[in-house]
């Protein structure tokens, strides 16, 4: 629980001193992309290891799996920062959104209001 609480402590001094401003900004757009980096991620694991896509499953060790991780959060990190230049919102926020309220929410950042 300590350790817990230590890494906790860290993260909210890293952020509170801007030290690596350039990633604490780049895990905010993961934040606000959560549901479409999380569906991304199943889907992009899903095809990697399952028998429809590479099948590469129980083919890694422990070790080479932190690799992929590293692989696909450091894309997630990349084009989450990337995609919230251009739009408000992921893609399956948006959709939520559309769905939950029933009206199509404004998606793109610089969409001038009539």
């Amino acid at each position: 629980m300590f350790t817990s609480l230590d890494y906790i402590g860290l993260i909210l001094l890293v952020y509170q001193m801007k030290i690596l401003h350039f990633f604490t900004k780049a895990l905010e757009a993961v934040g606000r992309m959560a549901f479409t980096n999380y569906l991304c991620q199943s889907i992009i694991c899903s095809i990697i290891f399952y028998s429809y896509g590479f099948g590469m499953f129980a083919r890694y060790s422990r070790t080479e799996l932190l690799v992929w991780v590293l692989l696909i959060w450091t894309f997630q990190l990349i084009s989450s920062s990337i995609w919230l230049k251009y739009y408000k919102m992921g893609p399956f926020e948006w959709l939520w959104r559309y769905i939950t309220y029933k009206e199509k929410p404004q998606l793109l950042m610089n969409v001038k209001h009539q």
